[in-house]
């Protein structure tokens, strides 16, 4: 019984989603708590875009916390150059076909400029590990631009978001060059039929 009631969750979710209502990343933080409280002590790895995985309201990493405290360790993603697979947006706002973005070059003074000006290469930042340096404790207190790269990419995203890293999480891995992925089997047939998510 507790499946079925769970399925009719899921399905009110999708209908939700799609008719403009509860966005997404709520859905999935839901979820995943669902699943936390179905599986006491259980570990999982959240994969996810980075404005999803954020502890702040309304995500994915937002509910997590409220449910795991610190126990919820929010780590971002940042690259210094490369190309990404997206699906283009239509204008009805239906994901189309699949195309290989080649990023430019980070404006200056954002996240991946600074990180690929450290000559470090790809690196793990922690915030929570407080810094002995005030300017990088005071860095990591600003809103700081860093890559915005959806999976539902429009022609008019301009690649780049604007975020109080600390606010929004714990650390991020940065890479310095990324290659695009590989779509599945079933990636190629969604990207055909122009299924949503």
């Amino acid at each position: 019984m507790e499946d079925a009631v769970w399925d009719m969750a899921v399905i009110e979710q999708w209908v939700s989603a799609n008719a403009g209502g509860t966005g997404r990343g709520e859905w999935m933080g839901r979820n995943l708590n669902h699943l936390l409280d179905c599986y006491p002590g259980m570990k999982v790895l959240v994969s996810a875009f980075n404005s999803h995985i954020a502890h702040v309201p309304g995500s994915v990493g937002g509910l997590a916390r409220e449910k795991l405290g610190k126990g919820y360790y929010s780590l971002a993603a940042e690259f210094g150059a490369g190309s990404f697979r997206v699906r283009m947006l239509d204008p009805d706002n239906f994901l189309s076909t699949y195309r290989e973005i080649t990023s430019p070059a980070a404006p200056e003074r954002s996240v991946p400029w600074y990180l690929t000006r450290s000559g470090k290469g790809s690196l793990l930042l922690d915030f929570r590990e407080p810094s002995t340096r005030k300017a990088i404790a005071d860095w990591i207190e600003k809103p700081q631009t860093m890559h915005s790269t959806p999976w539902g990419f429009s022609a008019d995203n301009k690649g780049y978001d604007h975020r109080n890293l600390s606010e929004s999480y714990d650390g991020f891995f940065f890479i310095e060059r990324i290659r695009p992925a590989r779509p599945t089997p079933n990636g190629e047939v969604a990207a055909r039929d122009r299924l949503r998510f």
